[in-house]
């Protein structure tokens, strides 16, 4: 019990040190490519948002504010139908990359440290090392928002120093 209790302390500790993270999707249905049915857009959609949520608390300080509002989405590859059997298949080509439009605003305390628009996209997403596990089906786009985070929001220019 007692065990319990103090497990429980350190895990509301350490969520009170993450920072505050929002992703808002503006007209998802407007997107260039989030996927063929609701289903797969839902699922899209959501691993966009942890995603996202998860890169923004390793780079904001948990007493930052990040709102990052997706104005469009372009998975990586095109969706192109299989004759012989009525489904569809991605295709992933040099010519496909992976693409989204965010803009974003860092706060910290109400005040507003940094706001823009950005255009995310990995030309070169096919080539080079991916950490992603290769059924991960936004694996070119996690890598993706991986580097913008790294260029956008860099460590020192971020988190404040204890």
């Amino acid at each position: 019990m007692k065990k319990t209790a103090v497990m429980l302390g350190l895990w509301c500790l350490a969520f009170g040190a993450w920072a505050d993270v929002d992703v808002r999707f503006v007209s998802p249905d407007k997107f260039i490519d989030i996927g063929r049915d609701d289903a797969e857009q839902q699922q899209v959609l959501q691993g966009l948002e942890a995603h996202l949520k998860a890169a923004g608390d390793k780079r904001v300080s948990g007493s930052q504010r990040l709102l990052i509002e997706v104005l469009d989405v372009n998975l990586a590859g095109e969706e192109r139908p299989i004759p012989s059997r009525a489904a569809m298949l991605r295709v992933l080509r040099g010519a496909t990359p992976p693409s989204m439009q965010v803009r974003y605003t860092l706060s910290e305390g109400g005040v507003v440290l940094r706001s823009a628009e950005s255009r995310l996209s990995d030309l070169g997403y096919q080539d080079g090392i991916n950490r992603y596990h290769v059924s991960d089906s936004l694996r070119y786009e996690k890598a993706m928002v991986d580097g913008w985070f790294r260029s956008e929001f860099s460590l020192a220019s971020t988190k404040t120093s204890p």
